[in-house]
């Protein structure tokens, strides 16, 4: 199987999130994504993203990113 390119947009919290997290474990801002991406779609598979809004957990974790 070959990977595949894909255009992904962020918010502009999402992308400080990403990029934080990214500085963090010295890795470039796409290997985080798509450490982000994997979990996410296994999560969707196993049914428990339903009750998840993505959106308020980034908005909840960029401040706490922020103070790390």
């Amino acid at each position: 199987m070959s990977a595949r390119a894909q255009t992904v947009r962020l918010s502009p919290a999402q992308h400080r999130t990403i990029a934080g997290f990214a500085r963090q474990r010295g890795l470039s801002e796409y290997a985080m994504l798509a450490r982000v991406v994997d979990p996410g779609l296994a999560a969707l598979v196993q049914g428990a993203g339903s009750a998840i809004d993505a959106r308020e957990i980034v908005t909840e974790m960029a401040p706490v990113n922020a103070l790390i």
